[in-house]
């Protein structure tokens, strides 16, 4: 009961901000006059237009990655217009005082929040006067005792004027503007509910094993999300009941190798199943290519298995589209939302791989007898989607 109340009283306290402080943006982006002209000097060919077009993408760049830290207003209008889900702001200065607070640089913002970042993924010319970029967005939200982290994906339209000043921006959430492949307005309550309700503790089954493999989220849509994640080494098995793959699996990981060693895979425990239901494979991830390393050769190999069921295998970065359900595993269900999957995959413009027409792809997070509320997922590998040649 004490937790519900806290949470309710955090809930007020996010509605009161969104009225009250008006946040400009989760995602504002300004200029910077010794960039540009620093481009232009530097500059062999193309116009002046264009050149300017290209330091302000250089701005956009810096301004991720620091998180606004310096705001670099010399890439606006004084008057720039601001429009996203929340809010609709007018004003340079409005955007500053909103960046600041989200990026915990206030009295209030320290307060509220912790390690806001932004990750940007591309930026793309859509017109001679427009931008487009892709990002997520990750904040903590420290005023609650289990400090949530509320993620945004979505895409910035940048509207330019003749000297390449941005005079309105347009911020768009696929969790809630992205609908059937278009970005459409939605209500300003829409955005503060979709920020309230990432803000919940939840209770889940415990982890079968421990550390999660990591990936970049590239989208949060309704219904789904984008991953991509990085290149790994496995250890897996053939098996015929989910119980033998994880004895299997976890006698070796619990020391029945050459080695004697007691290893720790990540979760999930992922497994390949044919669509005939004849073939079964259940891998466990034990290693993954860290962003400075250059291949999987550079680590150390696993030790060799004592079953010869058991084998090893290295996967190269994917992209995936994944669906979370806490149904049970049964093929019914795996089938019906692999199937729900695919409807909005193919509403969004995004194209399955050709092996997600032959297998199924099962995520399992959760100890294997535990009864709590389960964390399962089925992924759809992705043949050309929204991200590829990322920044």
């Amino acid at each position: 009961m004490a937790r519900g109340r806290i949470f309710s009283l955090g809930l007020i306290l996010v509605v009161g901000l969104a009225a009250a402080f008006q946040p400009a943006s989760l995602f504002p982006h300004q200029r910077n006059a010794f960039a540009v002209k620093l481009a232009i000097n530097s500059a062999a060919t193309g116009s002046e237009f264009e050149v300017k077009k290209e330091a302000l993408k250089q701005c956009l760049k810096r301004e991720y990655l620091s998180f606004f830290a310096p705001f670099e207003k010399e890439f606006y209008v004084p008057n720039v217009r601001f429009i996203d889900p929340l809010n609709s702001l007018e004003g340079a200065d409005k955007y500053q005082g909103n960046v600041d607070m989200l990026g915990a640089r206030t009295a209030l913002g320290s307060f509220l929040f912790r390690d806001a970042s932004i990750n940007l993924h591309s930026i793309e010319d859509t017109g001679d006067r427009e931008l487009l970029t892709r990002w997520t967005l990750k904040v903590c939200f420290k005023a609650l005792p289990w400090q949530p982290v509320a993620r945004f994906t979505g895409v910035s339209k940048y509207q330019l004027d003749a000297d390449c000043l941005v005079v309105q921006q347009n911020d768009y959430w696929d969790s809630i503007n992205l609908r059937d492949g278009q970005y459409r307005e939605v209500s300003k309550l829409e955005g503060v509910l979709d920020f309230v309700g990432q803000l919940g503790e939840e209770a889940t089954a415990a982890s079968a094993m421990g550390t999660e493999l990591p990936f970049e989220l590239l989208r949060r849509a309704k219904g789904y999300e984008v991953r991509r994640y990085p290149a790994y080494r496995a250890c897996f098995t053939p098996y015929e009941t989910r119980p033998e793959g994880y004895d299997r699996l976890g006698s070796y990981a619990g020391g029945e190798n050459e080695s004697r060693e007691r290893l720790k895979p990540l979760v999930p425990s992922l497994q390949t199943v044919s669509k005939d239901g004849e073939n079964k494979i259940m891998e466990w991830p034990l290693q993954f290519l860290m962003p400075f390393e250059k291949s999987l050769a550079e680590k150390p190999a696993p030790p060799a298995a004592g079953s010869e069921r058991v084998g090893f295998k290295e996967v190269p970065s994917r992209t995936f589209a994944i669906k979370s359900f806490d149904s049970p595993t049964t093929a019914d269900y795996v089938r019906y939302w692999d199937a729900e999957l695919r409807k909005v995959l193919e509403a969004d413009g995004l194209v399955a791989s050709p092996e997600a027409d032959t297998d199924f792809l099962l995520a399992q997070y959760d100890a294997i007898f535990s009864i709590a509320k389960r964390r399962n997922e089925v992924w759809i590998p992705l043949a050309s989607h929204d991200w590829e040649g990322s920044c």
